[in-house]
């Protein structure tokens, strides 16, 4: 019998965290959630010990390592999948981020539920195994500085983009006033870097996403179509890991895995693929 038991005390999100913590470089949203103490978060509990942890609003994001490793036998997979079918029977889904084996059993829980993604989009996830820089030109006009919201105005064109480019499915149409609604939070709350060229306008823009306990999740890395192979999103990536070093804290990240370039641009900077990642659009 699985049960899913709500966090809601100061003992329950500490038991979390350090369940958490060997997987943190595959769940780094989740564990910033955590580490907020946010409250929408469940634990899920199979004969006295914890299996999964789960945060449960109109996004799913999940924490399952049994999933992925093997180590549960496929009759307690069975039971967390029927659990999971009672769980979200009352909930309604927007969407699932996670590791692929982990959404496969919400995608079968939600099936049995006569509900079926709509589209999914595939990452690699990638982690730094290497703090060795690749030699690059460096363009001398290449300015990069911690993004302000005074600076919201001239760099919202460059998330826009982002978002149309690299995020928005095509079941999806694109909400500007929710992106914009978003980055303002972003720019007040998180650490959002720019890159200017000579003429003092962004071309690349990229941030800290999401912060774990030990783990930082680098995202939203955008070059404008005319400054790319120009080397300025290395110069965006080069101050978004003295960052990481500056916080003491590994990056991690994802990549689309049609997006070649991106992948070729963050194996220079050290990153290596770890695993498979993708969202689930219902």
């Amino acid at each position: 019998m699985i049960a899913f038991i709500p966090i809601t005390t100061e003992l329950h999100f500490r038991f979390a965290a350090q369940f958490i913590a060997p997987y943190e470089t595959r769940c780094v949203v989740l564990a910033d959630m955590i580490r907020r103490r946010v409250r929408s978060l469940y634990i899920a509990v199979a004969d006295g010990h914890c299996c999964a942890v789960i945060a449960a609003g109109l996004t799913i994001l999940h924490c399952i390592p049994c999933a992925s490793s093997g180590t549960m036998d496929n009759s307690l997979l069975q039971d967390l999948q029927d659990a999971l079918e009672q769980f979200l029977l009352q909930k309604k889904i927007v969407c699932i981020h996670g590791e692929a084996a982990g959404n496969v059993l919400f995608i079968k829980a939600l099936s049995a539920l006569g509900k079926m993604p709509l589209h999914t989009n595939a990452y690699q996830l990638m982690m730094r195994t290497s703090t060795t820089l690749v030699p690059v030109d460096i363009p001398m006009t290449a300015r990069v500085q911690r993004a302000a919201i005074e600076d919201y105005k001239m760099l919202f064109p460059l998330q826009e983009a982002y978002l149309k480019e690299e995020v928005i499915p095509v079941c999806r149409t694109y909400n500007a006033t929710a992106a914009r609604t978003e980055f303002v939070s972003l720019l007040k709350t998180r650490r959002i870097y720019m890159v200017t060229d000579n003429s003092g306008m962004p071309v690349a823009k990229g941030g800290i996403h999401a912060e774990g306990m030990n783990t930082v999740q680098i995202g939203g890395i955008y070059t404008i179509p005319t400054a790319r192979r120009k080397q300025y999103a290395t110069v965006l990536m080069m101050q978004l890991l003295a960052d990481c070093m500056q916080h003491t804290k590994s990056p991690v990240l994802f990549v689309n895995k049609s997006n070649y370039a991106a992948q070729q641009l963050y194996a220079v900077c050290g990153f290596q693929a770890i695993g498979d990642y993708g969202i689930l659009y219902y």
